[in-house]
This record gives structure tokens, C-alpha cells and sequence, in this order.
């Protein structure tokens, strides 16, 4: 219950522009799993996109930036999540 409580927290607070939202939801996901660094990140999408995403169909070009999200994109996005985390904790240790 807590784990679905806090990904519908860090949904709501951590918004995604550029990035398609199933790869921007995989990537909180494993922030909260407790990915922190970007080429392992990468790494992850990767096999995302390619195995789940696109699975039995050519994936998209490495340039499209909507399915393989710079480094900049991944560390705004682990920043997000994490911050996201720290006031949901927050929020939930003051309600109890």
C-alpha cells in the first residue's frame, strides 16, 4: 500500500514534458527502486524501449529524445523523484 501510495505521489508531483510517459513512469519506478546513477539509468530504458516498448518491432532512432532521454533529462528526473519522495515521507510522518 505504501509503494502505490508513493508512486501516485511522485505521478502527481514529478511531471514528465518531453519524454513519453511510459519510459518517464519506468524511470521513477527505478528511482524509487533505488537507481541513482545515469548510465545505469540508461542502461535500464534501453532495455525498456527495446524489450518492452518496441519488442519485435524496430525501436525508434537514438536521436529521438521522446524514448532515449539525455543525461541531463535522467538526473532532472532522479532529482525530481527523489525530492518527491523526501516530502512524501514528510507528508506521511506528519499525518500519522
Amino acid at each position: 500500500m505504501f509503494t502505490h501510495c508513493l508512486m501516485v505521489f511522485v505521478q502527481k508531483h514529478t511531471a514528465g514534458l518531453s519524454t513519453d510517459r511510459r519510459v518517464m513512469l519506468k524511470m521513477k519506478e527505478l528511482v524509487c527502486s533505488g537507481v541513482r546513477r545515469v548510465p545505469e539509468m540508461k542502461r535500464h530504458v534501453q532495455q525498456f524501449v527495446e524489450n518492452h516498448l518496441f519488442a519485435g518491432t524496430t525501436p525508434p532512432s537514438q536521436s529521438d529524445a521522446r524514448f532515449w532521454p539525455s543525461g541531463k533529462a535522467i538526473v532532472n528526473c532522479i532529482y525530481r523523484t527523489t525530492q518527491a519522495m523526501r516530502f512524501y515521507s514528510v507528508f506521511v510522518s506528519c499525518n500519522k
